[in-house]
């Protein structure tokens, strides 16, 4: 770092000579040996055109335009160790930009109710917004900051760009109204075949693996109903005899609403891993870091307005 002919190592020798004007206890301070610092000052002399120290009797003294150098070298340092070195400090109470999260239907479901608490809480003056984006779009959302989290099942976010943290994992429930006629506690394949089904079109990617294994298993259910929202699901179930099948924590808030019930499936469902994704860029930004901060906080504690399993807090990678 230069400055018309001043480099760093030098200002911080103004800093220590000006502290103690020794050129010894300088070398010990700044961890450096004694003819680099009589080399160094040298340099400083010639540059500030003055003594900086001078003898007087058995000890050095600085002289008046060392001394003078002071506030500056000490203002100088600051700054470099909290805006340039250190990192910025981040203060939710004073922040009044919006946290904008990618999620789906679901998240939002999951999620928002205890983001908003927490959020109304430690950032008052924070408001949230909860966007689609295509996968296609993501990355460069978070890259640019368009979008500074992702939450939920994204497969596609594979990119070295971006880093990702594990929160959750969950299988799936079938679900079916309280007294339905075929369904019970429990349900077999032949049931599960034999009954009709509403299927969840979805944008999200979650129900594709729930599809993948029915190819797998060369299994073809009923699909009476066929609709692009999951929202709607449970209603459509309490109020006729099909059968629907979603992640299980969707299962477990859906149950709440309505007259329905869970069913295990017949056979063995994938888990789905939920994960909240950031970009590389934002990694070590304070504000992002809290923010994530917050919610895996949500997950590891299990906050949710509703049932809902803790996470297994997995490394970053």
């Amino acid at each position: 770092m230069h400055f018309r002919g001043l480099d760093l190592n030098l200002i911080l020798l103004l800093d220590a000579l000006i502290r103690d004007p020794n050129q010894t206890r300088a070398a010990k301070a700044l961890r450096i040996s004694q003819p680099t610092v009589s080399a160094s000052l040298a340099k400083l002399r010639k540059a500030l055109k003055d003594e900086l120290i001078v003898k007087s009797g058995a000890t050095y003294k600085a002289t008046p335009r060392l001394q003078s150098l002071g506030p500056a070298i000490r203002q100088i340092l600051t700054i470099l160790q909290q805006e340039v070195v250190g990192s910025a400090a981040f203060d939710p109470s004073k922040d009044d930009r919006p946290f904008v999260m990618a999620t789906s239907d679901i998240g939002e479901m999951m999620l928002l109710p205890s983001l908003i608490q927490s959020i109304s809480a430690k950032a008052p003056q924070v408001a949230i917004r909860s966007v689609v984006i295509k996968p296609i779009d993501l990355e460069t959302a978070l890259g640019d900051g368009t979008v500074d989290l992702a939450v939920g099942y994204f497969p596609d976010l594979v990119q070295a760009t971006i880093v990702q943290q594990s929160l959750f994992g969950h299988a799936f429930t079938c679900l079916a109204r309280t007294n339905h006629p075929v369904i019970k506690s429990k349900m077999t394949v032949q049931q599960f075949l034999k009954v009709d089904h509403i299927v969840i079109a979805h944008e999200g990617r979650s129900q594709e693996l729930f599809e993948d294994v029915l190819i797998a298993m060369k299994m073809r259910r009923r699909a009476a109903v066929t609709v692009p929202h999951i929202l709607s699901v449970p209603f459509l179930v309490a109020s006729s005899d099909l059968i629907a099948t979603v992640p299980r924590q969707i299962g477990e808030c859906f149950s709440m609403l309505t007259n329905i019930k869970m069913v295990p499936p017949p056979f063995e469902t994938p888990v789905i891993e939920v994960k909240q994704f950031w970009h590389r860029r934002f990694h070590n930004d304070p504000r992002s870091m809290w923010f994530r901060g917050l919610v895996m906080s949500i997950f590891r504690n299990a906050e949710f307005k509703g049932p809902m399993s803790k996470p297994s807090p997995r490394d970053c990678k």
